[in-house]
């Protein structure tokens, strides 16, 4: 899931900011990575949207199966297939909406606050055409754990709809609704609950890899340029 997951969104944000039939090469250094940030986000979830719903469903079944992980394998794709013949081919995007309520706008401010950075970096330090992997690392970082604190509520949000079956408590609603409750039963604080442990996870994840992708980019167009040689 997270291969073809990150193929989209890296190569959906740099053909919807750099490609000359896209709308969003035009929209300025505020609007242009927030709107193409958001957009591969939201075209990546909705493409491997039915991995994760097999996924989920596999790490659902896995204790009831201890000793045969083929049968696990197959127990699920079973249930999956009479889901599909009985629900129809939607039902693989069930919970897509949850997603992308967290996952968009996380992405949008993701994207903004790296290119923001990334531009402060280089022109502070004078060098357009070399930046390094630790500039990446430290915008990457940065720009996550502010995505991340922002977006906080939309994660609690996804969590709570997620698990209120197992926890015994049925929460209904679309996600502002379940924010509401929440804020209303908790305090505004509660829709910013384990906000400190997502970030020391998305920080790192983020840095790790944003730099990766800058040095395998630098890499392959070194590659392109010497081959033109």
């Amino acid at each position: 899931m997270a291969v073809p997951s990150n193929v989209i969104y890296f190569t959906g944000y740099d053909t919807l900011r750099t490609s000359a039939w896209s709308p969003f090469t035009h929209f300025g250094a505020f609007w242009g990575p927030l709107i193409a940030g958001s957009a591969a986000r939201a075209i990546a979830a909705t493409a491997i949207s039915p991995i994760e719903m097999f996924k989920t469903r596999l790490q659902a079944v896995s204790n009831t199966h201890p000793n045969s992980s083929n049968g696990i394998f197959r127990a699920t794709f079973d249930a999956t297939k009479d889901m599909v013949a009985k629900e129809g081919v939607r039902s693989l995007w069930r919970g897509l909406e949850l997603t992308l309520w967290r996952d968009v706008p996380f992405s949008g401010v993701y994207w903004l606050g790296y290119e923001t950075i990334k531009s402060f970096l280089r022109s502070e330090r004078e060098r357009e055409w070399h930046f390094t992997f630790t500039d990446a690392f430290i915008a990457g970082a940065a720009s996550g754990s502010v995505a991340a604190f922002l977006t906080q509520p939309f994660d609690v949000g996804k969590t709570r709809r997620q698990i209120s079956g197992h926890a015994g408590v049925e929460i209904k609603g679309d996600m502002p609704r379940v924010l509401y409750n929440i804020s209303k039963a908790e305090g505004v604080s509660g829709l910013w609950r384990g906000c400190v442990p997502r970030i020391l996870k998305v920080s790192p994840a983020c840095a790790i890899m944003i730099s990766s992708y800058e040095v395998g980019k630098k890499a392959a167009r070194k590659m392109n340029a010497n081959r033109e040689v």
